[in-house]
């Protein structure tokens, strides 16, 4: 054939027919394509659909009901690590809890679930204010303490403002007072030729300065900063604990703590327990609000970054799923060939 012969298009109807059902095909499968692509499209909208329906219902079932169909709930708050510096054991971060489990419908106690060694007493106070804050808005619930672990110090003191106080009998609790510690490295900083000038204007300005020793002065003042703020926590516990406490004012101000067992024993405590055995006596499910988990039918307890992930991944796999078959009756494109 000459390259150069114009190349003429066959008028043969029987060749026109089987290109214009040739390009039937094509047509067809095109118009097949994006027909699939639209349905492809709505049920994935309806599978994205269903998972946020199916995580709703999960969130309205875990407000509403726990896992056991029981609708009554105990509120636990738990407070662990070092107060004022754990996540946990911060002033905001348990006021903030405490505001959303005394805010929660179905809830017949609060209970503080406490694994603490102590830290601040200021963070102490202003978990205990929130707590009475909250308790006058809703006398009707009832606030127990629960040590685990330890209850010492500003930990004790948070405790003091629940109704009821409960130990494992394996915690530590007690060490009411206070303590102030300081470090002196002059000479070590001297030894390598390091030296500090100070002006200050009174005597007790640079108290507690390492880079020189303590002096008379200084010890007295800090005794007393001591001695005021361990009085302060004494005669909290001894109000709140009242004819309970069997011990003296001497022997409650040594510091010392006591295991649950004695604890109770020395009216530190009402008795041993644990929020597994409060929820028995209040014939209640736990639900934790110090981390708000929700109830995932089929799943049980998580948080809701993790719920959100199985949500999202469950709507992916009901959407692949559907894509896969849609393409698997379509089936391949037709088999082409040039005119």
């Amino acid at each position: 054939m000459d390259p150069n012969k114009p190349h003429d298009v066959s008028t043969d109807p029987a060749d026109q027919n089987v290109a214009r059902n040739r390009l039937d095909d094509v047509i067809d499968y095109v118009l097949q394509r994006r027909n699939a692509q639209r349905r492809y499209l709505y049920l994935k909208l309806a599978a994205f659909g269903f998972a946020l329906g199916l995580g709703a219902t999960a969130a309205i079932f875990a407000i509403v009901h726990d896992s056991s169909g029981r609708p009554n709930k105990i509120a636990v708050v738990s407070i662990k690590g070092v107060i004022g510096a754990a996540p946990t054991a911060t002033a905001d971060g348990v006021n903030r809890a405490l505001t959303a489990a005394y805010g929660t419908s179905n809830v017949k106690a609060v209970v503080l679930r406490i694994d603490s060694p102590g830290g601040s007493p200021t963070e102490a106070n202003r978990i205990t204010t929130q707590l009475s804050l909250l308790r006058k808005k809703r006398p009707d619930l009832r606030v127990d303490a629960v040590f685990e672990g330890t209850g010492a110090s500003a930990a004790y003191l948070i405790a003091m403002g629940a109704d009821r106080v409960f130990a494992d009998p394996y915690s530590l609790v007690g060490s009411v007072g206070a303590v102030m510690q300081t470090w002196n490295y002059g000479e070590a900083a001297r030894a390598y030729r390091l030296d500090q000038s100070t002006y200050k204007s009174g005597a007790l300005k640079d108290m507690g300065n390492p880079m020189r020793p303590a002096n008379a002065q200084d010890n007295a003042k800090a005794q007393e900063l001591i001695n005021d703020l361990a009085s302060i926590f004494g005669a909290t516990v001894q109000l709140k604990r009242g004819a309970k406490l069997k011990l003296t004012t001497a022997q409650l101000m040594t510091g010392e703590v006591w295991t649950g067992q004695t604890a109770a024993a020395n009216g530190l405590v009402d008795g041993v327990a644990t929020v597994e055995s409060l929820a028995v006596e209040y014939d209640a499910t736990i639900r934790d609000f110090s981390r708000i988990p929700i109830n995932v039918p089929g799943f049980g307890q998580m948080r809701s970054d993790v719920s959100e992930s199985l949500i999202q991944r469950l709507g992916d796999a009901i959407a692949q799923a559907l894509n896969d078959t849609l393409t698997n009756r379509i089936g391949a494109p037709p088999s082409l060939r040039p005119f």
